[in-house]
């Protein structure tokens, strides 16, 4: 899939402490701000959204509470609740300090270093300051917001790490965890670099682009250097991952699927051997959206680095069919598939499923608005029983029964999307319940789309917890089943490992309530 671009709103003011010698601030009149706080009070009361996006009051502590003055009571904006401590008002990294690593200030409001660093819910906005600001990091970039208006980071001192957490009904278990589909390399360049670290580091594939601020490059000339990574980045990804103490890792499957980044992935394998005991995997092909960098030379170098990495490369894809992006505005406004774009797609992918087929690897599917078209093409040229995988499946409950029933051999990979509520209760409960728990697969597409409660962080492995949660709420198995489920489903495709002994023996393709709730 290809990056979206983040949003750099302010989200908060420096906190200022009225005088005593002036009248207490009025709470603001019964407006659409604190008409949209009362309705999502009503659908936290009924269920309907979490607490984190209940609470929009200012969570300041009134200081004429503290000194007993205050005439306003439960209508006051500012919170009455003494358990706010001092370090709840260091929502901001203090300047002085940030330039000088001193403060003269005594007893100042904001805070010394990022352990002092405080993110009040009220801002009401997941993943604030939880990655850091490319535009801020780069030389040849620059930021025009101050760090205390810019959404993420201005440097190591400002950044406050989301770290992976666990379901409730998880902790305290023991539980193995796969992610099947994960862009590595650009999960450990938005942890070193920021969000935007493409920013013309890869070209737009829109023709003509439709963005005034379009953060892909325009021709070769407007393209920039690659950034570099090396093995700390993966160590330190290592690290956050072991904050699951009692989750077995038990690999990942790295998506190459560009060009630029086939001897890169070589890499990565490597220092998975080093630093993830061997559990990174690596499939190999080209993206839709990418479809005509496909040719003979790019086939030579995709099927060589196969070689290269021996059984480590496990897949061949991501390929399939993109009807959402490589699309053209006509004259007339509307946005079409462009037909010879869409032929070049076709052909492409046909290539790759004959490649996949070569080689006997399982095949890897990327489908964008083309599910039917995906299906049909598969029907028509992949056998029956090869292996093959409809990476973040979105589509029709039809489509993929039809897939199922044509593919025995067949999985479908669900991504952080299934825990956001809106997409749950209107898309994915139904589908899941559908899809029986032996031809389901778990993947981030790290970077992107990381689940809740995590929206906003750069996804990763670590949140596939919370994904097999997801799925688990609507089938009616325990999150740790699930995990085991897809892990064997990881394994048996992939034709990996299995890594450690399961603790608990169960027939998962034949899960059913009784056995597992």
């Amino acid at each position: 899939m290809t990056s979206s671009e983040l949003l750099h709103t302010s989200h908060a003011t420096q906190t200022v402490i009225p005088s005593y010698d002036v009248p207490p601030p009025e709470a603001p009149a019964d407006d659409a701000t604190d008409s949209n706080l009362i309705r999502r009070l009503k659908r936290h009361k009924n269920g309907e959204v979490s607490v984190q996006e209940t609470s929009s009051r200012n969570m300041q502590l009134c200081q004429y509470f503290k000194a007993g003055c205050c005439n306003f009571g439960d209508e006051c904006w500012y919170s009455h609740d003494e358990s706010l401590s001092s370090s709840d008002y260091k929502i901001m990294l203090c300047s002085e300090y940030a330039r000088h690593g001193t403060c003269a200030t005594v007893a100042c409001r904001n805070a010394h270093g990022r352990s002092e660093l405080h993110t009040p819910h009220h801002f009401d906005r997941p993943g604030y300051k939880s990655n850091l600001c490319t535009l801020f990091l780069l030389d040849d970039l620059h930021c025009d917001k101050a760090f205390q208006d810019c959404f993420d980071a201005h440097g190591p001192l400002d950044l406050r790490p989301d770290l992976p957490t666990l379901p409730p009904d998880l902790k305290g278990e023991h539980f193995s965890y796969s992610d099947s589909h994960v862009h590595l390399d650009a999960v450990l360049l938005a942890r070193r670099y920021g969000s935007l670290w493409m920013h013309k580091r890869v070209l737009c594939k829109h023709d003509p682009c439709w963005s005034n601020s379009c953060v892909f490059a325009h021709g070769e000339s407007d393209m920039r250097p690659r950034l570099p990574l090396d093995t700390c980045d993966m160590e330190s990804l290592a690290a956050e991952l072991r904050t699951h103490s009692d989750g077995a890792f038990g690999g990942c499957v790295h998506i190459c699927c560009e060009a630029a980044t086939i001897e890169e992935t070589i890499k990565l394998v490597e220092w998975g051997k080093a630093v993830l005991n061997g559990r990174v995997f690596a499939a190999f092909g080209i993206h839709p959206v990418h479809y005509d960098d496909y040719t003979p030379e790019v086939e030579q170098r995709l099927e060589a680095a196969l070689k290269t990495c021996g059984s480590y490369a496990v897949a061949w894809g991501e390929c399939g069919l993109d009807y959402h992006h490589r699309t053209r505005i006509s004259e007339n406004g509307d946005v079409q598939v462009d037909p010879h774009i869409c032929a070049g797609m076709h052909d492409v992918f046909i290539k790759q499923i004959h490649a996949a087929v070569r080689h006997r690897l399982p095949l890897v599917v990327h489908s964008r608005d083309a599910e039917e078209d995906v299906v049909q093409v598969l029907s028509d040229h992949l056998p029956r029983g090869h292996a093959v995988i409809l990476h973040s499946y979105q589509g029709p409950i039809a489509a993929i029964m039809r897939f199922f029933d044509i593919f025995p051999n067949g999985y479908v990979g669900f991504t952080g999307v299934v825990t956001y509520w809106y997409a749950y209760h209107n898309q994915f409960r139904d589908l899941l319940r559908a899809i029986p728990i032996s031809r389901i697969l778990l993947e981030t597409d790290g970077p992107w789309m990381s689940p809740e409660p995590h929206t906003g962080a750069n996804a990763h492995a670590g949140h596939i917890p919370w994904i097999a949660h997801a799925v688990g709420k609507a089938k009616g198995y325990r999150t740790r089943d699930v995990l085991e489920a897809t892990h064997s489903n990881f394994c048996r495709v992939f034709r990996i490992d299995y890594g450690h002994e399961v603790e608990q023996k169960c027939n998962f393709d034949r899960l059913t309530d009784s056995e597992c709730v």
